[in-house]
């Protein structure tokens, strides 16, 4: 079966002579798409912090008068834009990490520079499902708060 990519012992794969070269190539290759990645989420996180220091200084929804908006809902929402934007920094750190260590990816050290930017990898995807878990749990807060505060107004 010489022509099974997958028998024990076939490291040959689109050309490559061993499996580390192959690592090494798909790592160096993929830096630049997690560096355009950590590019958007530091425009996302600008954004975020922008619009929630906006929303802070100005204070109130749409310019409408304190008599429509008396618990400072605006400074509210303004506050949480602040915490998500603080919060986004996490994965931009992440992706950040993780770009450098495939950009780094040498021929010469191959499969320790290789190891690094698989730890970096690892690294990104736990904290994001760190994030994930967060986030659900703060919907699933909202949606009691909101539940409690509708109950409260409508009583």
């Amino acid at each position: 079966m010489a022509d099974d990519a997958y028998a024990p012992g076939s490291g040959e794969m689109l050309g490559d002579p061993e499996p580390a070269a192959i690592i090494v190539r798909a790592l160096r290759q993929t830096w630049p798409w997690v560096a355009l990645l950590a590019v958007f989420a530091l425009l996302s996180t600008g954004f975020l912090l922008l619009a929630g220091i906006s929303m802070l200084v100005v204070g109130n929804l749409g310019g409408l008068p304190a008599e429509a908006d008396p618990f400072g809902i605006g400074r509210w929402i303004g506050l949480i834009y602040v915490v998500l934007g603080f919060v986004s920094l996490v994965p931009l750190v992440l992706l950040t990490r993780f770009a450098i260590a495939g950009f780094r990816v040498t021929d010469t050290d191959g499969l320790e520079s290789a190891s690094r930017a698989v730890r970096r990898s690892r690294d990104l995807w736990v904290g994001y499902c760190i994030l994930t878990l967060l986030a659900l749990v703060a919907y699933c807060g909202g949606a009691v708060a909101m539940v409690a505060t509708m109950a409260v107004a409508f009583r």
